[in-house]
This record gives C-alpha cells, structure tokens and sequence, in this order.
C-alpha cells in the first residue's frame, strides 16, 4: 500500500536539482507555451500521490520544489519536452 510519509520522507531527503537549471528549462517550456509549476501546494499534492513531477495537463507540468535530477529529467523526457 502507498505510504505518503514515505515519499515525503524520500523526497525531501535527496538532493535538489539546482534551482538555475529548473528555472532556464522553465523560461524555454514557457516560450513553447508549456507551464511548469511548483508550488508548496504542489508539493502537497505530489506527496500525496508519490510522485517528485507529474504531467498535470496537455501544457503543465508541476514539480515537487526538492525535485531531484532524475525526477526532473525524467518527466521531461516522459513528456517528450
């Protein structure tokens, strides 16, 4: 069964992808009309359903704001951004 202190305790113990690349792929996801948003109420809600990033519809995309690398990276690739 999924544990949300689980992934909160994962989560906010690994490493933070570096906040000035976040916000370089942000301002090139905006220019191709693609949001992506992180939030303390993101966060809130990737706990809840154990994710660091997810697809919220066709143009956004939120991420956990202690994302890490791998999550990061493996959205956008997910998502063909």
């Amino acid at each position: 069964m999924f544990n949300s202190e689980k992934a909160a305790e994962i989560i906010n113990s690994q490493r933070s992808m570096d906040t000035s690349v976040i916000k370089r792929v942000k301002n090139n996801l905006a220019q191709k009309g693609v949001i992506l948003d992180q939030s303390n109420d993101i966060d809130d809600y990737l706990i809840l359903q154990g994710k660091e990033a997810a697809t919220y519809s066709d143009g956004t995309m939120i991420m956990h704001t202690k994302v890490s690398a791998s999550g990061f990276y493996e959205e956008l690739y997910t998502t063909g951004r």
